[in-house]
């Protein structure tokens, strides 16, 4: 098994990027060295603030697009490495920092990066998993974002003593390090056993299953088995010839395509983005003075979503991915329930001496429930959407269409994580409590929309048009032109899975 886990666990390092830059960010923002540097985005000017956070969303939107055409094209594991080495070269121009302007540049080209990474890792996850562990390597992901998150908030500690330049440069490097460290590392990953033999590469894939799953006996029967079950349906949908976007608005791959922009785009509107990149700024308004208090606060609330994400990994493939998603989605909606009421009764609004205002919590009995609850909710988030977020898009779609399908899901994640990001200062600006009231009835809502989706658990790829509903007359028509009895095929899947459970409920008593 630890065949299947080393190059899963090093592909996550995508994920550990993209969210160090999540917890760096805003760290980095609320420095008097970077805002002495950059007058322009200052807190004062939260509309160009709010932007250049943006930024990154942004282009990450037509990085995840882009996906679509490069996994396809030169393979999953040669897309991360393009996507690393891109995120890192903007970076470098981030660290330059001669003026505002290069930092808009940078973070656009590590945006571009940061899109194609955080789309192809999942989908290369979901193509080298077995099936009953799949849910766990794909969660393997998010725990690397929120390990990420967490090294940030405590890297922006340590520079925030830093009295130079080097406070906001340095968590920039270790960010570009890592980049470069992920898209080097690539070279020596196996290739997706399913993108091979959509390519005709049959007997790499083989060698690749093998060595994923049997130690490298090419003759283990199970290995032979999941083969043969990928080439026919390969084979099947290579019949078929359908691979362009429309092919997502037909047929049964019409509800999983709903599905998947359902979960992307509900996962921002949780209100995640919001919270983990003006942490600092929201503690201090719970009444946690000082840039000091407020990063340890966003340091705590990283761990618990790095702490959070753990039970997901370790339980997801047993709870299943409904129960998962419904349950955590009334934890968050409750916490921003109460968090909403605290603002909205016990805040007040403070002028400064030079004429500035702010709010901030009267007491302390308020602080503590709004600074509980803040982890209450950082951490249903990251057992619920932050893990199955990534791991149901992955999972639903058939080969031919999943790099264009999880582009376009992961891309309405990027667009709706541009709109959160960004109206999020603005909107705190605006009203001490509606942001939080907001976002407890997006997270209520989520969760009445969970009952209505199929669980996947335990599924393999080629066996979700089970899930989904049953094979088109084209699909069986052509499938007995090639010679594949469809309905025996996954008769026998069905009996297979069947004696796994039995076997796997046996052990367990």
């Amino acid at each position: 098994m630890a065949d299947i886990y080393r190059p899963a666990i090093l592909a996550a390092v995508g994920g550990f990027i993209s969210g160090y830059d999540t917890g760096a960010i805003s760290g980095i923002i609320s420095m008097t060295q970077f805002t002495n540097d950059f007058p322009a985005l200052s807190s004062s000017n939260s509309n160009i603030q709010g932007l250049y956070v943006a930024t990154i969303l942004i282009a990450a939107l037509f990085g995840s697009l882009f996906t679509a055409y490069l996994a396809d094209k030169i393979g999953r594991r040669w897309s991360i490495m393009v996507g690393s080495f891109t995120y890192g070269l903007g970076i470098i121009i981030e660290i330059i920092g001669a003026n505002v302007a290069c930092l808009f540049v940078g973070r656009i080209i590590a945006g571009f990066g940061n899109g194609i990474v955080t789309n192809t890792v999942p989908l290369y996850h979901s193509e080298i998993a077995p099936a009953a562990i799949r849910g766990r390597l794909i969660a393997l992901f998010q725990l690397m974002i929120t390990f990420g998150i967490v090294v940030a908030y405590f890297i922006d500690l340590g520079c925030s003593y830093i009295n130079s330049s080097a406070a906001w440069r340095v968590p920039f490097a270790v960010q570009c390090f890592f980049a470069f460290v992920l898209g080097a590392s690539m070279y020596w990953l196996p290739f997706s056993p399913r993108w091979l033999m959509d390519n005709g590469r049959d007997d790499e894939a083989l060698t690749v299953l093998a060595n994923l799953r049997a130690g490298g006996n090419r003759e283990d029967e199970k290995v032979v088995a999941e083969w043969t079950e990928i080439r026919n349906e390969i084979a099947l949908e290579h019949a078929l010839e359908l691979r362009s976007y429309a092919e997502l608005f037909r047929g049964t791959t019409r509800k999983r395509t709903a599905i998947g922009l359902f979960i992307q785009s509900a996962q921002q509107f949780t209100g995640i983005q919001g919270v983990l990149f003006y942490a600092p700024s929201i503690f201090n308004s719970a009444g946690l003075q000082g840039v000091t208090l407020g990063l340890v606060a966003t340091g705590v609330t990283g761990i618990c979503n790095f702490v959070g994400t753990l039970p997901a990994l370790i339980w997801l493939d047993s709870w299943g991915r409904k129960p998962t998603l419904i349950s955590g989605g009334f934890l968050q909606a409750i916490s921003m329930f109460i968090i909403g009421a605290m603002f909205a009764t016990q805040s007040e609004i403070i002028t400064a001496a030079d004429g500035s205002t702010s709010v901030v919590l009267k007491n302390t009995a308020a602080t503590g429930v709004t600074i509980a609850f803040i982890f209450i909710f950082t951490f249903a988030f990251a057992y619920s959407w932050g893990a199955c977020g990534f791991v149901v898009p992955a999972e639903v779609f058939s080969l031919r269409i999943r790099a264009k399908a999880t582009s376009l899901t992961t891309g309405a994640n990027w667009l709706f994580g541009i709109v959160v990001t960004y109206i999020t200062p603005v909107f705190i600006a605006a009203t001490p409590s509606g942001l939080y009231f907001f976002f407890g009835a997006c997270c209520f809502v989520m969760s009445i929309g969970c009952f209505f989706i199929p669980e996947t658990k335990g599924r393999s790829l080629e066996q979700m048009e089970e899930v989904f509903g049953e094979d088109s007359s084209r699909e069986r028509e052509i499938a007995a032109q090639l010679g594949i009895d469809k309905e025996k095929f996954d008769q026998l899947a069905m009996d297979e899975r069947s004696r796994e459970k039995a076997a796997m409920a046996q052990t367990a008593t």
